[in-house]
């Protein structure tokens, strides 16, 4: 489920959980998606891309292309720094026609004469994407300095042993300064059938343009949530990036 904070438009929380009623089995593979930024426009997936250099001097604008069909897509990619730390944030939409799991994000930073500056990866939030839904993530790391351009690639796996589910309603959310803290708070009610452990809500803020420019997890205070049981959580967020949050 996914629903819109009515205090602060610019927050996103899904909650996901583990069942410790269902397991289901399936077979598992990886699939792979390069992408290259490109400066002044979207993401292009491609199988063959040519590296083009991404302007360092500010964030990369939220893609506007239109999914395509039978992959992952990269969208609403925002980066900035902080001290020696290069931050890239946005989301991966499902768009293969089924559910993935796992959905792992790879950064690969380029000096302008093509050798590598550094690289890192992650994970989507959401352990569990089904098709034509988005999960955000946090890529964190510390490239050699000066470096051009980076490239995004994505793998994920088309089965899982463990059965997730997103139905829960989101309640009484609250969003709030405490000195230079910023929290998100509220409550998650299992509206399944089945008692559910280590649920996860997941937070994504967006700035004024749509982009993803931090995400945060946490779990509910109940390890296991029976049907109807409503449980509570909190997170927060704190830098100079929040500015850029949408109002």
């Amino acid at each position: 489920m996914r629903t819109w904070l009515t205090l602060v438009a610019a927050v996103v929380v899904v909650a996901l959980g583990v069942s410790t009623e269902e397991i289901q089995s399936a077979s598992s593979y990886k699939l792979y998606l390069p992408i290259v930024f490109k400066p002044g426009g979207a993401p292009t997936p491609s199988p063959s891309p040519t590296p083009t250099p991404v302007s360092t001097s500010s964030p990369t604008p939220a893609p506007t292309a239109t999914p395509i069909p039978g992959t992952v897509d990269v969208l609403n990619v925002a980066q900035r720094s902080s001290s020696s730390y290069v931050y890239i944030t946005g989301e991966v939409q499902n768009n293969t026609g089924g559910s993935i799991y796992d959905v792992e994000i790879a950064v690969t930073f380029y000096n302008a004469d093509g050798t590598v500056a550094g690289s890192t990866c992650g994970y989507a939030y959401y352990y569990w994407v089904p098709n034509r839904t988005r999960a955000p993530f946090v890529l964190i790391t510390s490239p050699q300095a000066g470096w051009s351009w980076y490239k995004l690639s994505t793998s994920w796996d088309t089965g899982s042993y463990i059965a997730y589910n997103h139905n829960f309603s989101i309640m009484n959310t609250n969003a709030y300064w405490s000195g230079s803290v910023y929290y998100v708070v509220g409550e998650i009610r299992n509206d399944t059938a089945y008692t559910w452990q280590f649920v996860r809500p997941v937070v994504t803020v967006y700035d004024s343009s749509g982009r993803v420019i931090d995400a945060e997890d946490t779990y509910v205070a109940s390890t296991n949530l029976a049907p109807g049981q409503t449980s509570s959580f909190s997170t927060m967020f704190f830098g100079s990036h929040l500015a850029a949050m949408a109002r």
